[in-house]
């Protein structure tokens, strides 16, 4: 977004000076690092306990799990917030924040990201067969 560059409407103020877009900007952007410093404070815990040959307990998984998913809708809710203020230009298919929204949306319906893989990831459910099998070394 040339937000520099772009006015909206007859406004002489250009969007980037916009006290109202700088506002929805700094929440968005805040909201984006306080899930991202959750989810890489998570991973470190789980980092630290495997590199030191200890299984990831129950609750590391859980809370991996919960920050990722924190992580990917704080994403998704930063770029539909800049595509609002993208305005009509956001529709074109080649736009670079149009293009981030529909990866981050497409994500979403990815089964990591659904309510039943937190509840059975943190209820002390079985792991599904391709976990027991070695390929990750998780568990409960």
């Amino acid at each position: 977004m040339a937000a520099d560059r772009k006015h909206r409407g007859p406004s002489p103020t250009p969007v980037a000076d916009d006290p109202v877009v700088q506002h929805r900007f700094a929440v968005v952007d805040g909201d984006l690092q306080a899930a991202r410093v959750f989810f890489i404070g998570a991973m470190g815990d789980v980092w630290a306990t495997i590199t030191s040959g200890g299984p990831c307990s129950l609750q590391q998984r859980a809370r991996v799990m919960l920050a990722s998913q924190v992580l990917q809708k704080s994403a998704v809710a930063a770029v539909d917030a800049m595509l609002q203020m993208e305005g009509a230009s956001a529709a074109d298919a080649d736009n670079p924040i149009q293009r981030c929204s529909r990866d981050l949306h497409a994500t979403g319906q990815h089964v990591f990201f659904s309510s039943p893989i937190l509840i059975r990831g943190t209820s002390g459910a079985p792991d599904p067969p391709w976990r027991r099998s070695g390929l990750a070394r998780w568990s409960a």
